[in-house]
């Protein structure tokens, strides 16, 4: 055979590999939408809910996209699409997922709670508090926005706003410094000195509170972060109903010592 005529081949074969695949991709991406509208809306919100307990937020996200896609105007599922894009740290689509479940609902505090979350964990303090107030507005009773709003105020040095909103959210569930979902507050802090500031207040909170341990048990937590001021331990009247206690006088004087076992 001439070369010119095998190089005509060549090319004519490469063009029909290309095109036979060209038809499977298309047929195979008419096929999953066809298989994906067999599942109903709440199934794919139910898997998607398993999925992000497992972990996997990439599959629980395509999950509720395909849910969104058959309910476009459901703000929860936008609310999902956010929460779990904030757990990928995608803070610009949970921003704007949060903000379409708002337009979609302008009385779904938790979406405004949750915006202000991606506010917050991009240290836009000022604009995350805007939003944690709304949420307040229009539900004051859960405990979680005010330990969100107090974490803002924390991070902006703003103590006694910070202290009454932490008081708050302590009265409306006594476990809210325990609780392992949400944003963490420790975690978002900068320093050790921080964290010990932030401890010191939580002992504090319990002492009134008359929790004897558990205030305890965040005081010293503040001491070993570092809180060195000792004397004001001491002195502060939060702590009075503590002073007798044996544990106390022990962190005070042994701040390194674990004496809590």
């Amino acid at each position: 055979m001439p070369r010119h005529h095998w190089y005509r081949f060549l090319f004519l074969l490469i063009v029909v590999v290309l095109l036979l695949c060209a038809v499977r991709s298309v047929g195979q991406t008419q096929a999953e939408p066809a298989q994906a509208a067999t599942v109903s809306v709440e199934d794919l919100v139910a898997q998607g809910d398993a999925l992000r307990l497992h972990h996997d937020y990439s599959g629980a996200l395509a999950c509720f996209r395909a849910a969104s896609r058959r309910a476009p105007k459901d703000a929860r599922l936008w609310n999902r699409m956010g929460m779990v894009e904030l757990q990928l740290n995608q803070l610009g689509d949970a921003e704007s997922d949060f903000d379409h479940a708002i337009k979609l609902d302008r009385k779904y505090a938790q979406a405004y709670n949750n915006l202000g979350v991606t506010f917050y964990l991009g240290k836009n303090y000022k604009k995350a508090i805007r939003q944690y107030e709304r949420a307040l507005k229009l539900d004051e009773t859960v405990a979680s926005f005010h330990n969100n709003l107090a974490a803002a105020y924390f991070s902006r040095n703003e103590m006694d706003k910070a202290g009454q909103e932490y008081t708050r959210a302590l009265q409306l569930d006594p476990e809210i410094f325990r609780s392992a979902g949400g944003v963490s507050e420790t975690a978002q802090m900068r320093s050790p000195e921080e964290r010990a500031q932030y401890n010191y207040m939580v002992a504090q909170l319990y002492a009134r509170s008359g929790k004897v341990d558990d205030a305890l048990e965040f005081l010293r937590k503040a001491v070993e972060e570092g809180y060195k001021d000792t004397s004001k331990i001491q002195r502060d009247a939060a702590f009075a109903s503590l002073r007798e206690d044996p544990r106390f006088a022990q962190i005070v004087k042994h701040p390194q010592a674990d004496l809590m076992k």
